[in-house]
C-alpha cells in the first residue's frame, strides 16, 4: 500500500503536482502586485490614499522572478537538491518576509496578503514531501533492481 500510494504522487497524479505549483505561482504574482502598487502607481489595485513605500517595488519583483521560477519548475517537472533549497528558502522567507514588512516598513497587512502567506508554505511543503517520496521510490526502484 505505501508503494502505491508513492507511485499515485509521483507517477501517475502529476497534475496534482502541476495544480499545486500553479497555485503557488498564481500567489506569488499576486503578491508581487501588491508590493509593486504599494511602491507605486502603476497597477492601482487599491484607492486608497496610502502613501507609497518605494522598497517593496524591488521585493515585488523579487516575488514575480520566484513565479517565473516555480514556473519553470512546472515544465521542468524535476525534483533535485537545489528545487528542494529554493522550496525550503521560500518557506523560510515568508516569516522574514512579513516582519521586514510590518515592523521595519511599517506597511499594512491586508487579507490577501495574509491568504497568501499562509497557502504559499502550505503548497512548498507538500511540494518538498511530494518530492521526498518521489526520491525514496526511486531509490526504492533502484534497490529492487538491484537485487533481481
Amino acid at each position: 500500500m505505501y508503494r502505491q500510494m508513492i507511485r499515485l504522487l509521483t507517477e501517475k497524479n502529476r497534475i496534482l503536482i502541476a495544480g499545486i505549483e500553479a497555485i503557488c505561482i498564481f500567489c506569488l504574482i499576486g503578491l508581487g502586485m501588491f508590493d509593486i502598487d504599494r511602491g507605486t502607481d502603476a497597477i492601482n489595485i487599491f484607492n486608497t490614499t496610502m502613501p507609497h513605500v518605494p522598497q517593496l517595488i524591488y521585493i515585488g519583483i523579487l516575488w514575480v522572478l520566484f513565479a517565473f521560477f516555480e514556473f519553470y519548475l512546472v515544465l521542468s517537472q524535476k525534483f533535485t537538491k537545489v528545487v528542494e533549497w529554493y522550496r525550503m528558502s521560500i518557506t523560510a522567507f515568508i516569516p522574514s518576509y512579513i516582519i521586514f514588512k510590518v515592523k521595519i516598513l511599517g506597511v499594512e497587512l491586508y487579507s490577501g496578503d495574509i491568504f497568501i502567506f499562509i497557502i504559499i508554505p502550505i503548497c512548498q511543503i507538500v511540494m518538498l514531501v511530494i518530492s521526498g517520496l518521489d526520491e525514496l521510490h526511486q531509490q526504492n526502484n533502484k534497490h529492487l533492481s538491484e537485487e533481481k
